[in-house]
C-alpha cells in the first residue's frame, strides 16, 4: 500500500475547514477536497472475471476512495488475492470556454458528484438521492449477501439513462453487457466540487457503464468502460480532450515503467525488473485502451457509435500519451490541459516532446517496444502516473459523445512476456468490441456446492450448464475440475467429464505463458468418459499426497463448449475459486449410517436389483426429515451411447422427495451404472446428503462376482465366455434352451440371479475332486449324447432379494481338446484347452434326473446361463465356501420405492464427546518459523483441530500467565485458528505453551505446544 501523506493531511485540514495537501517530499501537490458525502458510492467492485476493480459514481475507478479494505489501492489482480496492479484511476476532461481552460478530474480527489443534470441547463440534481447509487447486475441474477443484485435489477434507473433492451412493445429489461454490468450517472456541474484545479464547471453529465465477461482468454482479463458524455451546460466546449488517467503502482510502486503503442491506442505500465516486491518474478503488465474514441466530422469517412455507423465522421484514436512521476503532478488547469494535449506540462512549461530516437516532435511519450528494446523507452523506474488522451473535439450544448475504453491485465512468465500477453489480450478485446460484442458465450457457469469431509472434499453441481446452453454453432461438451495452488492459481486440471462422442483433445490459438507469445496448442483434454455432476477428491494435485485436514484448498469447476466451424474452437468459463477446508466432524459427533428400506406397490412383481446408497456429506445440513426415492417413466425414452459404443435406452427417471416438507429435491435424475461410462452422472448433494441410485439401465447379466465366505484368499478359479443363452438354440449344440413356446418379448422376465457354492477343498495338485455334492448331467461333446449323472463339487441356487429360494440343476460338457476327458468335473490350468463348460438350468434340482427325458434335452431343459471354467494357474485353488454369483439386473420402475429417515443420523452423545476430547491437537506442533496455513510471514497461525461444537481455549506460558483466550461457538467446523498473538495483539515469544480446552457439559483437557518464532525481517528491501 502506498502511504500518501497528502490524504492524511487533507483529512486533518478538512476537520479545520479545508485546505491544501502536498505529495510527500516533492514541493508540489494537488488541491484536495475530502470525499465521502452521503450519496457517494465508493465500495462497489466489478468482480466477474480475473480482475476485481473498485468502481464509483464520482468519476474515479480502480481506486478504493474510502479505503474500505484498509488501503486505497483500487484494482486487485488476480481476483481473490491482496495483490494490486492499480492504485487509482479516473476520468479527466478538459476544454476551453471562451479561451478559458476548464477541467474536471477524478484523481486523489474528485470533481464529479453523483446524479444527473436537470433543467434549467447547467443545474444538477440532489446528489444524495438513493437512486443515484451504483447499480450492479449480472446475467445469472445471483444476489449478493444483501440481495443488492435483485434490488438493482428491479430498480434499474431507465429514466436516468440506464441501458435497456426491448423485450416487447412498451416493455424493457436492463441491458447486461458482458456477464456483469455496473451503471451510474454523475456530473461536474457543482462548482464547489472543483476545488482541485479550481476552474468553473464544464456542465457535463456522464453516464458510465462498466462491464466484464466471465470466461477464459482475453475477456477474462479485461474490464470495459463505456462513457456517454452529454453537454447539459450553457457553453460550447471547444478543443475538448478526454483522458483515462492512472496511478498504476504495479505491485511495488517504485519500480514502474510505462509505454505506449500507437497502433493499438494502448498505454501501459510494466515492471522494471523481474523482482517485484508484490508479484515476485512474474510481474504482470496493466494497460488502458480507447476502443472507441470521440467522433469528429470527416467527409467520406464513417464513425461507429454503439455498433451503428455515423457517416462523414471518424472516431479519434488515442491522440496523446503522457506520463509523469510522483512529484511532478499538475497543479493548475493549464498544466492538466498541457498533459492532455501531449505536452511536457511541468518540466518544460508546455513544450512539445521530442522523440530522442527520431528527433521528431511527438505527442506519444515512450512509444518504443520494450520487448525488442527499440525506440523511445522509459527509464529510471519510479512511482509513475500516466494518461492516454483523445481530442480535440467540440461539444455544443446538447451534444453527446460516447467513448469506450478498457483496463486490461496481462501476465506472462516475466515482465516482458507480460507485455506480450497484454497486447495479445488487447487485440482480442478490440476484436470483440469491433464485433459489437456479438460473441458466442460459453455454457452457463456451474453452480457448485462444496462439502468438506475427513481428508476429502465433495464437489457437486447441477445440469444447468448443459440444459440451458443455447449458442449457434457451439454445443456443450463437458466439465473441467481444477485445483489451484492459491485462490488465484496456478490451476491444475484434475478431472474432465465430457460427452461420449469421439471428441478428445482440442487445439486452439491462445497466449502461451511459457513461450511468451500466441501459439496453437491443446486446450481441452476430453477422454470420452461421460458427464458427471459430482466428484470426491482425496488427493492433493498440487503438493502430492492426501488432502490434509485443516488446510484450505481451492477448487473450481468450469463448463466448456465446442464448435467445428467457429474461432475460437472452444469456449470455457473463467475460474470461480471455491475454498474448502477438509476436517473431521466436531468432537463427539457421531454419524450413524442411513438405513434405506425397500417396498413395492405390487408385491407380485419381482423386486428390483437396483440399490439406493445414501451418505452424509455435510452433517450441518442434515434436516432429520424423512425421504423417499421413487421412479417415473421417461416419455419418450431417452437414447444414449455408452463409452463402449452400446446403444442405451433409459426408460425411468428417479426422483427424491422430502416427505416431511413435501418438497421434491431432485427430479428426473438418471442412473449411474458403475460398469458403464455413460454420459450422465448427475448426483449432487442436497440437505447434506449424497443420494445415489445404482443399478442397470436394462434387464441383463449385470455382473459376475467371485467371493469366499470363509477366507481371504485370492481365488484360483477363472471363468470364460459367460453370457446369456440365446432363445433359438446355441449354434453347433443343437439345443433348444428355452423351448419353442417362449415368447421373446417376455424373455427378460425369465432371468434371475443365481449363485453356486463350492462344497469341498481342492487337493494339493490343484485339481478339483468330486466328492459327494450336487449331481450334474454330463454330455459327450462330439455327439452331445447324455452319458451319465455325475457328482460336481458345488450346488447351484436361484436367488431372489438376496436370499436363496430354490436349488437348480446344472450340466457340464467337457472340452474335447483337453488332455483330460474323463467324465469328471476338472478344469485344468496346465492345458490350453483345459476347461469345463457349465450350463445353469432354470429347472429345479432333481437328484434322479427326471427332467431330462431325451438326448437333446427337450423343451423342459431351460438353460439360463452358459460359460466355461478353468483354473487361473498351477497353484490356483478353490476353498470350500467359494461362491460365484451371476447377478441378473432388474431395473427399477414405478413399482419400486426406497425410503429412509435422517432423524437419528447425527448424534452427539456426551460420553463420545468426552472421549473425543483426547483427539484435540494443535497443528503444526512444534511450530517452527511458519506453517503450511500461512500466506506470508505477516500472518502467523496454528490450528486447533477436532474441537467440539462449543468450547473455550485458554493458552498459558510456563509461568502460568494467561496469554490468550479463544472462543469457539460454531457447530459447522471442528477447527479454530490462533494467529499467535497475545490478548494485546502482540506476537508471542518462542517457548513452550500450555492450552486448556473447556467444553461446557462435556469436559476439559490440557495439552502443550512448542512455538519457535523467527526473527521478523522484510523479505525485500
Amino acid at each position: 500500500m502506498k502511504v500518501r501523506c497528502f490524504i492524511i493531511i487533507s483529512i486533518v485540514l478538512a476537520l479545520a475547514g479545508g485546505g491544501y495537501a502536498k505529495e510527500p517530499g516533492t514541493g508540489r501537490g494537488s488541491m484536495a477536497k475530502p470525499t465521502g458525502a452521503k450519496g457517494e458510492d465508493t465500495e462497489t467492485t466489478i468482480d466477474i472475471n480475473n480482475i476485481e476493480m473498485f468502481v464509483t459514481n464520482i468519476g474515479a475507478f480502480a481506486y478504493d476512495v474510502g479505503a474500505s479494505r484498509g488501503q486505497y489501492d483500487g484494482l486487485y489482480f488476480p481476483k481473490g488475492t491482496d495483490k494490486t496492479a492499480v492504485y487509482a484511476s479516473g476520468l479527466w476532461i478538459g476544454a476551453t470556454v471562451r479561451d478559458t481552460i476548464r477541467v474536471a478530474i477524478a484523481e486523489y480527489s474528485q470533481e464529479y458528484g453523483p446524479g444527473k443534470m436537470i433543467d434549467p441547463p447547467g443545474t444538477w440534481d440532489d446528489p444524495d438521492k438513493t437512486e443515484y447509487r451504483l447499480y450492479k447486475i449480472s446475467k445469472a441474477l445471483n444476489p449478493d449477501a444483501d440481495g443488492n443484485y435483485e434490488d438493482d435489477w428491479r430498480d434499474w434507473p431507465v429514466e436516468d439513462g440506464a441501458p435497456v433492451v426491448e423485450v416487447a412493445p412498451d416493455s424493457t429489461i436492463p441491458l447486461i453487457l458482458g456477464d456483469q454490468t455496473l451503471w451510474c450517472v454523475y456530473n461536474d456541474a457543482d462548482p464547489s466540487r472543483h476545488s482541485n484545479m479550481e476552474t468553473d464547471a464544464l456542465g457535463l453529465e456522464v453516464q458510465q457503464t462498466t462491464f466484464a465477461f466471465n470466461r477464459t482468454g482475453a475477456l477474462g482479463y479485461t474490464v470495459f468502460l463505456k462513457l456517454k458524455i452529454i453537454n447539459k451546460g450553457l457553453n460550447i466546449l471547444d478543443s475538448t480532450y478526454i483522458a483515462l488517467w492512472s496511478d498504476p503502482d504495479l505491485g511495488g510502486a517504485s519500480d514502474d515503467l510505462v509505454g505506449s503503442d500507437t497502433t493499438l491506442s494502448l498505454g501501459y505500465c510494466y515492471n522494471a525488473t523481474n523482482n517485484d516486491n508484490v508479484y515476485g518474478r512474474k510481474p504482470p503488465a496493466v494497460g488502458y485502451d480507447f476502443f472507441q474514441g470521440p467522433i469528429v466530422p470527416s467527409s467520406g469517412d464513417t464513425a461507429w457509435v454503439s455498433g451503428r455507423p455515423v457517416p462523414d465522421y471518424r472516431n479519434l484514436p488515442m491522440t496523446s500519451f503522457n506520463k509523469y512521476i510522483n512529484g511532478t503532478d499538475p497543479l493548475t488547469a493549464q498544466e492538466v490541459y498541457w498533459y492532455m494535449m501531449g505536452l511536457d506540462a511541468v518540466v518544460s512549461g508546455g513544450a512539445p516532446y521530442i522523440n530522442p530516437t527520431t528527433g521528431e516532435v511527438t505527442t506519444y511519450a515512450m512509444s518504443g517496444d520494450p520487448i525488442l528494446g527499440t525506440g523511445w523507452l522509459d527509464s529510471d523506474p519510479a512511482d509513475r502516473r500516466f494518461m492516454l488522451c483523445s481530442g480535440p473535439f467540440t461539444m455544443a450544448p446538447g451534444d453527446t459523445q460516447e467513448v469506450v475504453g478498457a483496463i486490461i491485465v496481462g501476465q506472462g512468465k516475466d515482465r516482458l512476456s507480460s507485455i506480450s500477453a497484454l497486447k495479445f489480450y488487447d487485440q482480442a478485446a478490440q476484436d470483440a468490441f469491433d464485433k459489437n460484442f456479438d460473441l458466442p458465450s460459453p455454457p452457463p457457469h456451474p453452480v457448485v456446492e462444496a462439502s468438506p469431509g475427513d481428508g476429502k472434499v465433495i464437489l457437486s453441481w447441477g445440469t444447468r450448464s448443459q440444459d440451458e446452453y443455447q449458442e449457434a454453432e457451439y454445443s456443450f461438451e463437458g466439465y473441467n475440475v481444477y485445483q489451484g495452488a492459491s485462490v488465484a492459481g496456478p490451476w491444475q486440471r484434475i478431472a474432465t467429464y465430457d460427452l461420449v462422442n469421439g471428441v478428445r483433445i482440442v487445439e486452439d490459438r491462445v497466449f502461451d505463458v511459457d513461450v511468451g507469445y500466441p501459439v496453437e496448442k491443446p486446450v481441452q483434454f476430453g477422454s470420452d468418459v461421460g458427464l458427471s455432476q459430482s466428484i470426491e477428491i482425496t488427493d492433493d494435485a498440487i503438493m502430492g499426497g492426501n488432502l490434509s485436514n485443516g488446510k484450505t484448498y481451492y477448487f473450481a469447476v468450469t463448463a466448456y463448449s465446442l464448435s467445428e466451424t467457429e474461432s475460437p474452437k472452444t469456449l470455457e468459463n473463467a475460474m470461480d475459486p471455491i475454498p474448502v477446508v477438509p476436517q473431521e466432524n466436531p468432537a463427539g459427533t457421531v454419524i450413524n449410517p442411513v438405513t434405506v428400506s425397500y417396498s413395492r406397490t405390487n408385491p407380485s412383481i419381482p423386486p428390483t436389483t437396483d440399490e439406493v446408497d445414501v451418505s452424509v456429506v455435510n452433517r450441518n445440513d442434515v434436516t432429520g426429515d424423512d425421504y423417499q426415492v421413487s421412479f417415473s417413466p421417461v416419455v419418450p425414452p431417452l437414447q444414449f451411447v455408452s463409452a463402449r459404443g452400446e446403444s442405451i435406452t433409459v426408460n425411468y427417471y428417479w426422483n427424491l422427495l422430502n416427505q416431511t416438507t413435501g418438497d421434491t429435491l431432485l427430479q428426473d435424475q438418471y442412473y449411474l451404472y458403475e460398469d458403464e461410462a455413460l454420459d450422465f452422472h448427475p448426483f449432487k448433494v442436497v440437505d447434506g446428503l449424497l443420494v445415489k441410485v445404482l443399478g442397470s439401465y436394462k434387464s441383463e447379466l449385470q455382473s459376475v462376482s467371485h467371493e469366499n465366505l470363509n477366507t481371504a484368499h485370492d481365488r484360483g478359479l477363472s471363468w470364460v465366455n459367460w453370457g446369456l443363452c440365446c432363445f433359438n438354440g446355441a449354434a453347433g449344440y443343437g439345443i433348444n434352451f428355452f423351448g419353442s413356446t417362449l415368447d421373446p418379448a417376455t424373455m427378460p422376465d425369465s432371468f434371475f440371479t443365481v449363485e453356486f457354492e463350492f462344497t469341498n477343498d481342492i487337493d494339493s495338485t490343484g485339481v478339483i475332486g468330486v466328492p459327494a455334492g450336487q449331481k450334474a448331467y454330463k454330455y459327450d461333446r462330439p455327439g452331445y449324447a447324455y452319458t451319465g449323472f455325475y457328482q460336481v463339487p458345488f450346488t447351484v441356487w436361484k436367488v431372489v432379494g438376496g436370499e436363496r429360494v430354490m436349488q437348480l440343476n446344472a450340466c457340464f460338457v467337457e472340452w474335447t481338446e483337453s488332455a483330460v476327458y474323463d467324465s469328471t468335473w476338472d478344469p485344468d490350468a496346465t492345458d490350453v484347452g483345459g476347461r469345463e463348460y457349465l450350463f445353469i438350468m432354470k429347472s429345479q434340482y432333481d437328484a434322479n434326473g427326471g427332467v431330462y427325458d431325451d438326448d437333446n434335452w427337450g423343451p423342459a431343459a431351460d438353460v439360463l446361463y452358459a460359460g466355461g471354467f478353468r483354473l487361473r494357474g498351477v497353484t490356483g485353488y478353490i476353498d470350500q465356501g467359494d461362491v460365484l454369483r451371476f447377478q441378473w439386473a432388474c431395473p427399477a420402475d414405478d413399482n419400486d420405492i426406497f425410503s429412509f429417515s435422517t432423524k437419528d443420523v447425527v448424534a452427539t452423545p456426551a460420553a463420545q464427546a468426552k472421549l473425543d476430547l483426547k483427539k484435540i491437537k494443535v497443528v503444526p506442533n512444534p511450530y517452527f518459523n511458519h506453517s503450511s496455513y500461512e500466506i506470508d510471514q505477516f500472518h502467523r497461525m496454528v490450528k486447533f483441530t477436532n474441537l467440539p461444537e462449543k468450547c473455550t481455549i485458554r493458552v498459558f506460558n510456563l509461568a502460568g500467565d494467561l496469554v490468550r483466550t479463544l472462543e469457539k461457538d460454531d457447530p459447522t467446523t471442528s477447527l479454530l485458528t490462533w494467529n499467535l498473538l497475545t490478548e494485546r495483539q502482540l506476537p508471542i515469544a518462542s517457548g513452550i505453551y500450555i492450552y486448556y480446552v473447556d467444553a461446557p457439559g462435556v469436559g476439559s483437557i490440557f495439552g502443550k505446544m512448542a512455538i519457535f518464532m523467527e526473527k521478523e525481517q522484510l523479505r525485500t528491501w
